[in-house]
């Protein structure tokens, strides 16, 4: 599933000039389920009351939605885009 543009907090480490924060998100509902962002080869996520941010990933990140249970999987790095 490819992330979604749009506007997702300000600021942060790791951010490279003109990054934009993508939102990857499972459309099984209405709104769709947040599962991360991404930002360059920055990805966001929150569990919970905790926030991790992964730096420098290369490869495929795998998600499944908390509401349907489907897994999402995301490939990022090199030449390729996301998606």
């Amino acid at each position: 599933m490819e992330p979604t543009e749009g506007g997702a907090g300000a600021g942060g480490a790791g951010r490279g000039p003109g990054a934009v924060a993508r939102r990857w998100v499972c459309r099984c509902s209405d709104p769709p389920i947040l599962l991360a962002t991404v930002e360059g080869d920055r990805v966001n996520l929150k569990v919970r009351d905790r926030y991790y941010h992964i730096e420098g990933v290369q490869g495929r990140v795998r998600a499944t939605c908390p509401r349907c249970g489907q897994e999402h999987v995301l490939t990022l790095g090199g030449d390729q885009a996301p998606g």
